[in-house]
């Protein structure tokens, strides 16, 4: 994989078919995926920041706040708020 000035920034691994993903402030993405709910990772140091406790349903949308201590997703007919730590 080329990383680098117009290559791959990174490859973060997900066992499950990811649904959606969010750039948030200072580096942060979240992942919603088909098994394990939602992921917030750092891109900086390319690791798992925070697993918000969330149930193992296909999330199908996530996003942040404008301040990143809060996230949102919507699964199954259901909004789930989640408070981030800063």
């Amino acid at each position: 994989m080329a990383f680098g000035p117009g290559g791959m920034l990174a490859a973060l691994p997900d066992r499950y078919s990811v649904t959606s993903v969010a750039f948030g402030p200072g580096g942060m993405l979240a992942v919603g995926d088909l098994g394990d709910g939602a992921r917030v990772w750092d891109t900086t140091t390319k690791r798992v920041a925070t697993t918000p406790a969330a149930p193992h349903v296909t999330l199908t949308s996530v996003a942040f706040g404008p301040d990143a201590t809060l996230a949102v997703s919507f699964a199954d007919g259901q909004v789930y708020l989640w408070h981030l730590s800063p």
